[in-house]
Protein backbone atom coordinates (compact mmCIF):
# COMPACT_ATOMS: atom_id res chain seq x y z
CA UNK A 1 0.00 0.00 0.00
CA UNK A 2 2.79 2.42 0.89
CA UNK A 3 4.71 1.51 -2.27
CA UNK A 4 1.72 2.67 -4.28
CA UNK A 5 0.46 5.62 -2.24
CA UNK A 6 3.61 6.86 -0.48
CA UNK A 7 5.39 6.40 2.83
CA UNK A 8 3.26 8.99 4.63
CA UNK A 9 -0.01 7.07 4.26
CA UNK A 10 -1.39 5.61 7.49
CA UNK A 11 -2.34 1.94 7.21
CA UNK A 12 -4.89 0.61 9.68
CA UNK A 13 -4.77 -3.19 9.73
CA UNK A 14 -6.85 -5.59 11.79
CA UNK A 15 -6.20 -9.30 12.03
CA UNK A 16 -9.11 -11.44 13.12
CA UNK A 17 -10.39 -15.00 12.66
CA UNK A 18 -13.21 -15.46 10.17
CA UNK A 19 -15.64 -16.84 12.75
CA UNK A 20 -19.38 -16.52 11.92
CA UNK A 21 -20.18 -16.39 15.65
CA UNK A 22 -18.50 -16.62 19.04
CA UNK A 23 -16.47 -19.88 18.98
CA UNK A 24 -17.88 -22.62 21.18
CA UNK A 25 -15.79 -22.87 24.34
CA UNK A 26 -14.80 -20.66 27.24
CA UNK A 27 -12.99 -17.34 27.66
CA UNK A 28 -9.36 -17.69 28.63
CA UNK A 29 -8.30 -16.38 32.03
CA UNK A 30 -7.23 -12.70 32.25
CA UNK A 31 -3.66 -13.80 33.02
CA UNK A 32 -3.54 -15.89 29.84
CA UNK A 33 -4.94 -13.02 27.77
CA UNK A 34 -2.22 -10.74 29.12
CA UNK A 35 0.50 -13.26 28.21
CA UNK A 36 -0.79 -13.49 24.64
CA UNK A 37 -1.13 -9.72 24.35
CA UNK A 38 2.49 -9.26 25.48
CA UNK A 39 3.64 -11.88 22.95
CA UNK A 40 1.76 -10.14 20.12
CA UNK A 41 3.16 -6.76 21.13
CA UNK A 42 6.71 -8.18 21.25
CA UNK A 43 6.26 -9.78 17.82
CA UNK A 44 4.92 -6.52 16.36
CA UNK A 45 7.61 -4.29 17.89
CA UNK A 46 9.95 -4.53 14.89
CA UNK A 47 7.19 -4.33 12.27
CA UNK A 48 4.82 -1.70 10.89
CA UNK A 49 2.12 -3.04 13.24
CA UNK A 50 1.60 -1.04 16.41
CA UNK A 51 -0.93 -0.53 19.16
CA UNK A 52 -1.97 -4.15 19.76
CA UNK A 53 -5.09 -3.90 21.91
CA UNK A 54 -8.48 -5.35 22.83
CA UNK A 55 -7.12 -8.88 22.77
CA UNK A 56 -9.71 -11.61 23.35
CA UNK A 57 -8.83 -15.29 23.72
CA UNK A 58 -11.28 -18.17 23.51
CA UNK A 59 -10.45 -21.77 24.50
CA UNK A 60 -11.97 -24.11 21.91
CA UNK A 61 -11.61 -27.74 20.85
CA UNK A 62 -9.42 -26.49 18.02
CA UNK A 63 -7.12 -24.57 20.36
CA UNK A 64 -6.96 -20.92 21.40
CA UNK A 65 -8.74 -18.44 19.14
CA UNK A 66 -7.30 -14.93 19.45
CA UNK A 67 -9.14 -11.82 18.32
CA UNK A 68 -8.03 -8.20 18.63
CA UNK A 69 -9.91 -5.90 16.24
CA UNK A 70 -11.09 -2.55 17.57
CA UNK A 71 -10.68 1.03 16.32
CA UNK A 72 -8.60 3.09 18.71
CA UNK A 73 -11.40 5.54 19.44
CA UNK A 74 -13.52 2.63 20.71
CA UNK A 75 -10.60 1.14 22.62
CA UNK A 76 -10.01 4.43 24.42
CA UNK A 77 -13.66 4.62 25.48
CA UNK A 78 -14.46 1.00 26.33
CA UNK A 79 -14.62 -0.56 29.78
CA UNK A 80 -12.51 -3.69 29.36
CA UNK A 81 -13.38 -5.05 32.80
CA UNK A 82 -17.03 -5.36 31.75
CA UNK A 83 -17.85 -9.06 31.16
CA UNK A 84 -19.20 -10.05 27.76
CA UNK A 85 -22.05 -12.52 27.16
CA UNK A 86 -21.75 -15.00 30.03
CA UNK A 87 -24.81 -16.34 31.80
CA UNK A 88 -22.77 -17.29 34.88
CA UNK A 89 -22.40 -13.62 35.81
CA UNK A 90 -25.41 -11.64 37.11
CA UNK A 91 -26.45 -8.47 35.31
CA UNK A 92 -26.69 -6.66 38.65
CA UNK A 93 -22.90 -7.04 38.85
CA UNK A 94 -22.59 -5.47 35.41
CA UNK A 95 -24.36 -2.42 36.85
CA UNK A 96 -21.56 -2.10 39.40
CA UNK A 97 -18.94 -2.32 36.64
CA UNK A 98 -20.76 0.37 34.67
CA UNK A 99 -21.04 2.78 37.60
CA UNK A 100 -17.45 2.18 38.71
CA UNK A 101 -16.22 2.96 35.19
CA UNK A 102 -18.22 6.19 35.05
CA UNK A 103 -17.07 7.33 38.50
CA UNK A 104 -13.42 6.45 37.85
CA UNK A 105 -12.98 7.72 34.31
CA UNK A 106 -15.39 10.65 34.19
CA UNK A 107 -16.62 11.89 37.57
CA UNK A 108 -13.23 11.62 39.32
CA UNK A 109 -11.60 13.43 36.39
CA UNK A 110 -14.39 16.03 36.29
CA UNK A 111 -15.27 15.03 32.75
CA UNK A 112 -18.83 15.03 31.41
CA UNK A 113 -20.44 11.78 30.39
CA UNK A 114 -19.84 10.66 26.80
CA UNK A 115 -22.42 11.89 24.31
CA UNK A 116 -23.23 8.27 23.45
CA UNK A 117 -23.01 5.14 25.63
CA UNK A 118 -23.83 1.53 24.83
CA UNK A 119 -24.47 -0.93 27.67
CA UNK A 120 -25.12 -4.65 27.21
CA UNK A 121 -26.89 -6.56 29.98
CA UNK A 122 -27.46 -9.98 28.49
CA UNK A 123 -29.23 -12.20 31.02
CA UNK A 124 -32.66 -11.59 29.52
CA UNK A 125 -31.49 -14.28 27.06
CA UNK A 126 -32.31 -16.81 29.76
CA UNK A 127 -30.76 -20.16 30.61
CA UNK A 128 -31.57 -23.34 32.44
CA UNK A 129 -31.66 -23.13 36.26
CA UNK A 130 -28.29 -22.56 38.00
CA UNK A 131 -29.16 -22.67 41.71
CA UNK A 132 -25.50 -22.65 42.79
CA UNK A 133 -25.21 -19.19 41.19
CA UNK A 134 -28.51 -17.93 42.57
CA UNK A 135 -30.63 -18.61 39.48
CA UNK A 136 -33.29 -21.08 40.63
CA UNK A 137 -35.32 -20.93 37.41
CA UNK A 138 -35.16 -19.43 33.92
CA UNK A 139 -37.31 -16.57 35.23
CA UNK A 140 -34.52 -15.69 37.68
CA UNK A 141 -32.34 -14.57 34.77
CA UNK A 142 -35.06 -12.25 33.47
CA UNK A 143 -35.64 -10.81 36.94
CA UNK A 144 -31.87 -10.23 37.24
CA UNK A 145 -31.95 -8.36 33.93
CA UNK A 146 -34.84 -6.16 35.10
CA UNK A 147 -33.08 -5.63 38.43
CA UNK A 148 -30.06 -4.32 36.47
CA UNK A 149 -31.94 -2.03 34.11
CA UNK A 150 -33.78 -0.29 36.95
CA UNK A 151 -30.66 0.84 38.87
CA UNK A 152 -28.96 1.92 35.62
CA UNK A 153 -31.87 4.22 34.81
CA UNK A 154 -32.03 5.42 38.43
CA UNK A 155 -28.30 6.21 38.39
CA UNK A 156 -28.38 8.06 35.07
CA UNK A 157 -31.52 10.01 35.96
CA UNK A 158 -29.70 11.49 38.95
CA UNK A 159 -26.83 12.84 36.83
CA UNK A 160 -26.56 16.46 35.62
CA UNK A 161 -26.77 15.14 32.06
CA UNK A 162 -30.26 13.71 32.63
CA UNK A 163 -31.94 16.92 31.46
CA UNK A 164 -30.61 16.26 27.95
CA UNK A 165 -30.71 12.45 27.96
CA UNK A 166 -32.65 9.75 26.12
CA UNK A 167 -32.26 6.05 26.93
CA UNK A 168 -33.38 3.39 24.46
CA UNK A 169 -33.80 -0.21 25.60
CA UNK A 170 -34.43 -3.27 23.44
CA UNK A 171 -33.50 -6.92 23.09
CA UNK A 172 -30.94 -8.10 20.56
CA UNK A 173 -33.77 -10.22 19.12
CA UNK A 174 -37.22 -11.47 20.05
CA UNK A 175 -35.86 -14.84 21.21
CA UNK A 176 -38.66 -16.74 19.49
CA UNK A 177 -41.12 -15.82 22.24
CA UNK A 178 -44.56 -15.95 20.65
CA UNK A 179 -47.11 -13.28 21.56
CA UNK A 180 -50.64 -12.76 20.21
CA UNK A 181 -49.35 -11.30 16.94
CA UNK A 182 -46.00 -12.64 15.78
CA UNK A 183 -42.84 -14.34 17.05
CA UNK A 184 -40.64 -11.69 15.50
CA UNK A 185 -42.05 -8.91 17.67
CA UNK A 186 -39.92 -7.41 20.40
CA UNK A 187 -40.17 -4.34 22.58
CA UNK A 188 -38.48 -0.95 22.66
CA UNK A 189 -38.48 1.38 25.66
CA UNK A 190 -37.86 5.10 25.48
CA UNK A 191 -36.80 6.64 28.80
CA UNK A 192 -36.18 10.38 28.96
CA UNK A 193 -37.47 13.60 30.53
CA UNK A 194 -38.93 14.20 27.07
CA UNK A 195 -40.55 10.75 26.74
CA UNK A 196 -44.33 10.51 26.98
CA UNK A 197 -45.23 8.81 30.25
CA UNK A 198 -47.32 5.64 29.98
CA UNK A 199 -47.47 5.96 26.20
CA UNK A 200 -47.75 2.94 23.90
CA UNK A 201 -46.66 3.54 20.32
CA UNK A 202 -48.56 1.84 17.49
CA UNK A 203 -46.07 2.85 14.80
CA UNK A 204 -44.35 -0.05 13.00
CA UNK A 205 -40.68 0.23 13.95
CA UNK A 206 -37.53 -1.89 14.15
CA UNK A 207 -33.99 -1.85 15.54
CA UNK A 208 -33.10 0.55 12.73
CA UNK A 209 -35.73 2.96 14.11
CA UNK A 210 -33.69 3.30 17.28
CA UNK A 211 -30.53 3.91 15.27
CA UNK A 212 -32.29 6.48 13.07
CA UNK A 213 -33.62 8.28 16.15
CA UNK A 214 -30.13 8.42 17.68
CA UNK A 215 -28.72 9.77 14.42
CA UNK A 216 -31.46 12.39 14.39
CA UNK A 217 -30.64 13.52 17.93
CA UNK A 218 -27.04 14.10 16.85
CA UNK A 219 -28.07 15.77 13.61
CA UNK A 220 -26.69 12.97 11.43
CA UNK A 221 -28.07 11.65 8.17
CA UNK A 222 -28.69 8.01 7.24
CA UNK A 223 -25.98 5.43 6.54
CA UNK A 224 -27.97 3.49 3.98
CA UNK A 225 -31.48 2.71 2.74
CA UNK A 226 -32.31 0.62 5.82
CA UNK A 227 -32.22 3.57 8.24
CA UNK A 228 -33.23 6.11 5.58
CA UNK A 229 -36.71 4.66 5.01
CA UNK A 230 -37.56 3.31 8.47
CA UNK A 231 -39.90 5.16 10.85
CA UNK A 232 -38.14 6.96 13.74
CA UNK A 233 -39.42 6.96 17.33
CA UNK A 234 -40.57 10.58 17.13
CA UNK A 235 -44.09 9.84 18.39
CA UNK A 236 -42.65 8.71 21.75
CA UNK A 237 -41.44 12.22 22.63
CA UNK A 238 -43.13 15.33 23.99
CA UNK A 239 -42.07 18.99 24.11
CA UNK A 240 -43.03 19.21 27.80
CA UNK A 241 -40.26 17.54 29.85
CA UNK A 242 -40.57 15.92 33.27
CA UNK A 243 -37.16 15.91 34.96
CA UNK A 244 -38.23 13.75 37.92
CA UNK A 245 -35.55 11.06 38.47
CA UNK A 246 -36.42 7.39 38.57
CA UNK A 247 -36.26 4.99 41.52
CA UNK A 248 -35.96 1.29 40.76
CA UNK A 249 -38.29 -1.37 42.15
CA UNK A 250 -36.77 -4.51 43.69
CA UNK A 251 -37.38 -7.90 42.09
CA UNK A 252 -39.88 -10.37 43.55
CA UNK A 253 -37.80 -12.41 46.00
CA UNK A 254 -39.75 -15.55 45.15
CA UNK A 255 -38.10 -15.34 41.73
CA UNK A 256 -34.73 -13.66 42.33
CA UNK A 257 -32.60 -12.92 45.38
CA UNK A 258 -29.63 -10.72 44.39
CA UNK A 259 -27.42 -11.67 47.33
CA UNK A 260 -27.44 -15.34 46.25
CA UNK A 261 -25.78 -14.55 42.91
CA UNK A 262 -22.53 -13.24 44.45
CA UNK A 263 -19.50 -15.21 45.62
CA UNK A 264 -17.59 -13.38 48.41
CA UNK A 265 -14.45 -15.35 47.53
CA UNK A 266 -14.61 -14.20 43.90
CA UNK A 267 -16.03 -10.63 43.86
CA UNK A 268 -14.97 -9.95 40.25
CA UNK A 269 -16.24 -13.31 38.98
CA UNK A 270 -12.84 -14.33 37.63
CA UNK A 271 -13.67 -18.02 38.01
CA UNK A 272 -17.10 -17.74 36.41
CA UNK A 273 -15.67 -15.86 33.43
CA UNK A 274 -13.84 -19.04 32.38
CA UNK A 275 -16.80 -21.40 32.90
CA UNK A 276 -18.92 -22.77 30.09
CA UNK A 277 -22.04 -20.66 29.45
CA UNK A 278 -25.12 -21.20 27.33
CA UNK A 279 -24.33 -20.32 23.74
CA UNK A 280 -26.00 -17.19 22.40
CA UNK A 281 -29.04 -18.12 20.27
CA UNK A 282 -28.08 -21.81 20.35
CA UNK A 283 -30.36 -24.42 18.82
CA UNK A 284 -30.15 -26.50 22.02
CA UNK A 285 -31.39 -23.58 24.13
CA UNK A 286 -34.45 -22.98 21.95
CA UNK A 287 -35.27 -26.71 21.92
CA UNK A 288 -35.07 -26.79 25.72
CA UNK A 289 -37.23 -23.64 25.96
CA UNK A 290 -39.88 -25.14 23.67
CA UNK A 291 -40.03 -28.28 25.82
CA UNK A 292 -40.57 -26.12 28.89
CA UNK A 293 -43.47 -24.36 27.21
CA UNK A 294 -45.07 -27.60 26.12
CA UNK A 295 -44.73 -29.18 29.54
CA UNK A 296 -45.76 -26.05 31.42
CA UNK A 297 -42.37 -26.02 33.20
Amino acid sequence: IRDEFGEDVEVDTHIEPLEPELPHGTDASPDRVEVIKDALSHFAADTAIHDVHSVRVRNTDAGEVVNFPMPKVLWDNTCREFPIFNMNIPDIARVDWFKEDIEKNFRAKKKPLPKFMNIAICNDHGSGPKPLFGFHSSSSFLADNDMALGPIVEYLSHTPEWKNMAIFVTQDDAGGDADHVDRHRSFALCISPYAKKGYVSHVHTSIMSIIKTIYGIFGLGPNNMFDAVVSPLDDMFTSKPDFTPYKHVAADRRVFRPEETFDPTDPKFKKRRTMESVKMDSKEWFEWLEKQRQSGG
